[in-house]
C-alpha cells in the first residue's frame, strides 16, 4: 500500500510528477498484483495523460487475471 499512496501523492503534485506517480503505481501492482485500487489509479493516470489504449489494456488484463470486478467493469465502460 505504501507505493499506492506514494503514487497518489505524486499525482496530486502535478504534471511534472506524473512519471514518478506511474512508477509508484506500477510498483504497487508488482508487489500486490490483485490490488484493485492500484489498477484503477494507474488506469486513471494513463487516461489523464491521453493514453486510453494503455488504460484499456491494463483494465482488461486485470479482469482476465483476477475475474470480474464491478469497479473495473465500470471503468472499462467509461473508456
Amino acid at each position: 500500500l505504501a507505493y499506492y499512496y506514494l503514487g497518489k501523492m505524486r499525482s496530486a503534485q502535478g504534471k511534472k510528477e506524473q512519471k514518478l506517480s506511474e512508477q509508484a503505481y506500477e510498483k504497487a501492482l508488482q508487489t500486490k498484483p490483485e490490488f484493485e485500487e492500484g489498477a484503477l489509479a494507474l488506469s486513471d493516470l494513463y487516461r489523464k495523460n491521453g493514453d486510453k489504449t494503455r488504460s484499456l489494456k491494463l483494465l482488461e488484463s486485470f479482469q482476465e487475471q483476477f475475474g470480474p470486478k464491478k469497479s473495473i467493469a465500470y471503468e472499462l465502460s467509461q473508456i
